[in-house]
């Protein structure tokens, strides 16, 4: 596992990829939310600019705002575990949520 950081520090490695990796691999961006895309394809681009190769950004959750087109215009391919739809109807369908917010999301 390597990450980037949002900026290199002053103490500890001083590097802006942690990690052990070698110019030419192939890495996966992996993430926790995609709402805009902008913090995955930052992160791409610093795994790139060190000669990483990435070409897929998974994420755990995507907020379905179109981002993944964003990724593809930038050259990547988004894949998400779970879609925000997929959250809001197995809420509804177990009874977490009532109709009327199933419905308010729907509409939005």
């Amino acid at each position: 596992m390597i990450f980037p950081r949002k900026e290199v520090k002053a103490h500890g490695t001083r590097r802006l990829i942690e990690g052990n990796f070698s110019a030419g691999e192939i890495v996966v961006v992996v993430d926790d939310i995609l709402i805009s895309g902008k913090s995955a394809i930052e992160g791409a681009e610093k795994l790139k600019s060190v000669g990483l190769k990435v070409n897929d950004i998974v994420v755990l959750i995507d907020h379905e705002q179109g981002v993944k087109d964003r990724l593809k215009e930038n050259g990547y391919c988004g894949h998400s575990v779970l879609t925000v739809s997929e959250i809001i109807v197995t809420l509804y369908q177990a009874g977490r949520i009532n109709e009327e917010q199933f419905l308010a999301f729907r509409v939005s």
